[in-house]
C-alpha cells in the first residue's frame, strides 16, 4: 500500500493530539492525503471534521517518547531559559 508524507508543524501535532480523538486524528490524516485539500493545514482539515471540544486533554505521552530527537529541543529551551535567568 502507497502512503502519502502529510508535512505538519510540530505544535500543529500537538494540538491535534490534544483536541481529537484517535477516530478524529487518523481521520484527518487521510483527508490530508485527498488533492482537495492540497496545501491545507492539519488543523484546518481537522476542523472539518469535527468540533474542537470545551476541554483540552493532556499529552498521552511525552512527545521525546515518540519523537526521539524532541528531547534534544527540550534541553535546548531548558538552557537559553537558565541563560535568560542569570
Amino acid at each position: 500500500m502507497k502512503r502519502l508524507p502529510i508535512f505538519c508543524p510540530i505544535q500543529d501535532l500537538e494540538q491535534l493530539l490534544m483536541v481529537s480523538t484517535e477516530d478524529e486524528l487518523l481521520q484527518t490524516f487521510r483527508a490530508a492525503t485527498e488533492e482537495k485539500h492540497a496545501g491545507w493545514g492539519a488543523r484546518s482539515i481537522r476542523s472539518r471534521i469535527a468540533d474542537e471540544p470545551k476541554k483540552r486533554k493532556a499529552l498521552p505521552f511525552k512527545l521525546s517518547e515518540v519523537l526521539p530527537w524532541w528531547q534534544k529541543v527540550e534541553e535546548a529551551k531548558a538552557a537559553r531559559d537558565r541563560k535568560k535567568q542569570d
